[in-house]
């Protein structure tokens, strides 16, 4: 069992997933979530395990006596991944459950089925889920998604090695299923929104091909080019605060800002490569 879960960044794909374009997502060290003694939401684990023995499915994979054991003996879970800003605290939650509780059928499980036993599993938190935002936690490696195809990349990809990453925050709520709502018809009613949907998503392709397969020609000049066409795109999914900040950085080399999830609000991210 491993020590420490590590929040997620979605470094590509935001909405381009919901159409056909790839998804990288990667572990986020800077913030993670732990088993301790005492640890914090005991009542909501409680809530949850009383959630997770309702699917018959899962009983097979988990141990879930043990999981109540421990929880009437006071273990809990503390984390410091902020919430509701898609780093994946809810995600961070279920794989240190699958970890821990985890039987012998689970850890010889594809990674499809993972996905599967993940999506049962984080219904609790969002009602629906595709289960996709466990697998790099659970597996703490690189994945891309195409196609509801999921690959892992269980080694370093030395082409974002040396990229640093940083949050914005907006000082803003994110609300996802208003801004998914507003991408879904706006793409059914603005032809050129759908033109230019499609050269972002081709530019989103070529970079994720690039990162995985550690073809760094070019990929700053992509990168440079994908910020100022998502930023052209996706005007309305931006708040004012952040505007400005991300024009200046169009005009600067080296570094990069884009959305980060859903957008309208949470955190956007900055990369310096």
């Amino acid at each position: 069992m491993r020590k420490k879960y590590p929040s997620k960044l979605l470094l590509f794909g935001e909405y381009l997933v919901l159409t056909g374009g790839a998804a990288l997502a990667i572990p986020y060290h800077q913030f993670h979530t732990t088993w301790v003694d005492g640890g914090q939401d005991i009542n909501e684990l409680t809530s949850f395990y009383h959630h997770l023995v309702q699917f018959e499915e899962l009983t097979p994979y988990f141990d879930f006596p043990r999981m109540k054991e421990d929880l009437d003996r006071g273990w809990g879970l503390e984390s410091n991944i902020p919430m509701g800003c898609g780093l994946g605290s809810s995600a961070a939650v279920v794989a240190a459950v699958m970890d821990r509780y985890g039987l012998p059928k689970f850890f010889k499980a594809t990674t499809a089925e993972v996905q599967a036993l993940g999506k049962h599993m984080e219904s609790f938190m969002h009602g629906k889920s595709s289960g996709v935002d466990i697998l790099p936690i659970f597996y703490n490696c690189p994945i891309v998604v195409q196609d509801r195809e999921v690959n892992l990349y269980p080694h370093s990809l030395p082409a974002i090695e040396h990229w640093q990453f940083e949050l914005i925050d907006t000082g803003l709520t994110r609300n996802a299923n208003r801004w998914i709502n507003h991408f879904q018809e706006k793409l059914q009613s603005d032809s050129s929104f759908d033109r230019g949907l499609q050269r972002l998503t081709s530019l989103n392709n070529s970079i994720i091909q690039r990162v995985v397969g550690g073809y760094e020609k070019r990929l700053n000049n992509d990168l440079h080019h994908f910020s100022e066409l998502q930023f052209k795109l996706f005007r309305d999914w931006i708040p004012n605060t952040m505007t400005n900040l991300w024009e200046n950085e169009l005009h600067r080399s080296g570094s990069i800002i884009k959305m980060l999830g859903a957008g309208g609000g949470g955190y956007f991210l900055k990369i310096t490569y």
